[in-house]
């Protein structure tokens, strides 16, 4: 399992995909933005790319030669994609910070703040229990699934923006006070970990079934 995740992140998936979230947080200099569209571009650009070249590159005919588990691809392919997640994550960070000393805290749409960050971890673990286990249905054909998670995703974080905007107690929940954007951050890594984690469990399940 180690090996295979090693294999991912060094050979398997291109560095440029884990220098790409620094170029795209940069969009965080964009004031009175919606910023939950930073961490979409994973699914726009990252993911099509990374799967696309598992295609190309014949990697399911090379890892099929090699004495190792298929839950173990599983894993491996799942947590190198949560690295990818993570990478957008910490970038963003970085440049949410950035935003609130050149423009301060508020914004029209929902804050770059830890409210903000609650909901691209609950975005990720939506995306990932709504692509992994239809990818892994065949573990080969990956366009469905894709749109399948991007758009669910989408659903999800453009009910949040307008909730922000329109509803005061979801205004107060994500752009309170400190204390009660924290709990909501715990909650969105929470649903994040968990969802993420059910979606790796479904994924074993289905992959294990395919005949090859």
């Amino acid at each position: 399992m180690k090996n295979l995740l090693y294999k991912e992140l060094k050979l398997s998936i291109h560095s440029f995909f884990f220098f790409l979230p620094l170029l795209l947080a940069v969009l965080f200099f964009i004031p009175q933005w919606f910023y939950t569209i930073v961490f979409m571009y994973l699914f726009w650009i990252t993911v099509p790319q990374v799967y696309s070249s598992y295609l190309s590159n014949e990697d399911y005919n090379f890892i099929a030669m090699l004495p190792v588990l298929r839950k173990d691809i599983v894993k491996s392919k799942a947590l190198a994609l949560v690295a990818l997640e993570l990478t957008h994550i910490i970038f963003a960070v970085i440049f949410a910070v950035i935003n609130n000393r050149l423009y301060g805290i508020w914004n029209f749409s929902l804050d770059p703040s830890y409210g903000l960050f609650a909901v691209g971890f609950a975005m990720y673990g939506i995306f990932n229990i709504s692509f992994l286990p239809y990818y892994f249905k065949t573990g080969y054909f990956f366009g469905r699934p894709l749109i399948t998670g991007t758009v669910t995703t989408l659903i999800f974080a453009a009910i949040i923006e307008y909730g922000v905007i329109k509803y005061e107690f979801m205004s107060t929940l994500l752009e309170g006070e400190t204390q009660t954007q924290l709990i909501s951050l715990f909650v969105g890594v929470l649903v994040g970990i968990m969802l993420t984690v059910i979606a790796i469990q479904i994924s074993i399940k289905r992959y294990e079934k395919i005949d090859r």
